[in-house]
């Protein structure tokens, strides 16, 4: 098959890029896989075949590994889990998959089947989270004649995963083929090329001739077009993010919108349903005033949105001594979103009708993901296109991003700080759910919150059903290729 993406890692080196991508899926393996299951997601077992915690503190977990071998023949270990954290926790490493260990305090061998990992307090989705962080081969990272381990991954990894690399090429395409020391069974799909095609009518015109036969990325406006190909599928998965702004509230910056009232003010003059059937074809459900949708661990249910309202928008910005309005930036990236770029204009209409003088600044990624780490250190615009992922299932990461100890700072609010992290450190499901209701609560623009939420993000992928069998719509990554087969 044919896979064909927007977006490609920098290289095949996992810590180069927090992209979660079919690609790393295929060659690496964490110790756990989330996969989808009716009416939610569930957490099963990858290098690790079972795992535990005392039910009191759920500050050390131990996790069983299976017997398995990286693709050089070598044998994998706990050691290689070991190394693996202590990488990725050494900052002077500079891994984009550290915020994916941030519980994670150390890992101790405890014989060459067993880990634990000690956590910096309760953790209750630990095995959750280890769906994401691909453990590495130490025997590469620590063998003297490699001077530069990173780079060798890069470009001809070594992992545990289902299938091997071969003719890599920078950004543009990767040739994968089943393992032969793999311990993950594939269903057939033996042989799988990865195209990465930034262009959006690149990758449906090869989709349309049928020399690609699996694509992500499917404009909205387009879902009927493609759906009407001979042999086309469009499959929409679960969203896992909120179309949103970020608001400026830094005191120290002194910006309009660090008035809750202003904040309000641009959320009322926002008429989310609109932008939903307008820009997303009517697949964009709006954002019920938080910026966890609605699949996710932790949404609110009986939160809804504030209701379209410019007059009371113009009322509060009146209330907040700008009658006049005031000029604001926007900043929002566009790469490989379309919708993206419509949205942000239509933010910015609707905000002008309220007397407001709008710049729109696009960003590339790269420059929108420093000022997510705090790497950049110019002054924050008035309002920031974000849509946080999570990719866990568990609306714990994207809560995250708005402590006030994140390196963002977009959000100080000692009320979230407490209920998010009583969440953390919560083992009844019940009780947690609670405590990320609680702090659903103060991120609410009707309690003055930070941000503007807008619509729950629909993605729509296109697949061949002639090539293609058994396929669910899953969103992070779009497919695990080990899990489909031929049709």
């Amino acid at each position: 098959m044919v896979f064909a993406r927007a977006s490609s890692p920098p290289t095949l080196d996992p810590n180069t890029s927090a992209i979660t991508s079919p690609t790393f899926h295929a060659i690496y393996d964490g110790l756990t896989r989330i996969i989808p299951v009716e009416g939610g997601s569930a957490v099963t077992p990858g290098l690790a075949t079972s795992w535990e915690t005392n039910p009191g503190d759920a500050t050390t977990w131990v996790f069983h590994l299976r017997e398995a071998e990286w693709s050089d023949g070598k044998q994998f270990t706990a050691e290689d889990v070991r190394f693996t954290f202590e990488y990725y926790l050494d900052a002077d490493n500079k891994s984009r998959l550290i915020s994916r260990v941030r519980t994670v305090q150390a890992a101790r061998v405890i014989d060459e089947r067993t880990v634990a990992l000690t956590t910096n307090g309760t953790d209750p989705i630990l095995p959750r989270r280890n769906g994401l962080p691909f453990v590495l081969p130490k025997h590469i990272f620590a063998d003297p004649s490699i001077t530069n381990p990173s780079e060798v991954q890069g470009q001809s990894p070594v992992g545990t995963g289902a299938y091997v690399s071969r003719n890599y090429e920078t950004a543009s395409s990767v040739e994968l083929e089943t393992s032969a020391s793999g311990w993950r069974p594939t269903r057939g799909m033996d042989d799988v090329t990865v195209r990465w095609i930034s262009e959006t009518s690149t990758r449906l015109a090869g989709f349309q001739t049928g020399d690609i036969h699996f694509i992500s990325g499917v404009p909205t406006i387009e879902q009927q077009r493609v759906g009407g190909f001979s042999g086309a599928v469009v499959a929409q998965p679960p969203s896992t993010s909120v179309f949103a702004w970020i608001h400026n509230n830094r005191e120290e910056e002194g910006h309009p919108t660090n008035d809750g009232r202003v904040r309000q003010a641009l959320n009322y003059a926002l008429d989310a349903k609109t932008i939903g059937d307008v820009v997303w074809d009517g697949l964009a459900p709006v954002a019920k005033d938080q910026m966890v949708a609605t699949g996710i661990f932790g949404h609110n249910p009986s939160i809804e949105a504030l209701p379209y309202d410019p007059d009371t928008g113009r009322q509060l910005l009146k209330d907040g001594g700008f009658a006049d309005g005031f000029s604001m930036d926007m900043e929002a990236r566009f790469e490989g979103r379309p919708e993206n770029k419509s949205a942000t204009e239509a933010s910015a209409g609707f905000w002008d009708d309220i007397g407001l003088s709008l710049s729109i600044v696009p960003i590339e990624t790269n420059v929108w993901r420093d000022r997510l780490y705090g790497r950049e250190t110019k002054p924050w615009p008035g309002a920031w296109q974000s849509n946080f992922t999570a990719q866990m299932f568990d609306a714990s990461q994207q809560m995250v991003w708005l402590l006030s100890t994140s390196a963002m700072r977009a959000w100080n609010n000692p009320r979230f700080d407490e209920a998010f992290n009583a969440a953390q450190e919560e083992l009844d499901e019940e009780r947690r759910l609670q405590f990320y209701w609680d702090a659903v609560e103060t991120m609410r623009m009707a309690n003055q919150g930070p941000s503007s939420f807008i619509v729950e993000v629909p993605e729509l992928y296109a697949y061949r059903s002639d090539v293609i069998a058994d396929y669910v719509a899953w969103p992070l990554p779009e497919i695990h290729f080990d899990s489909v087969r031929p049709a």
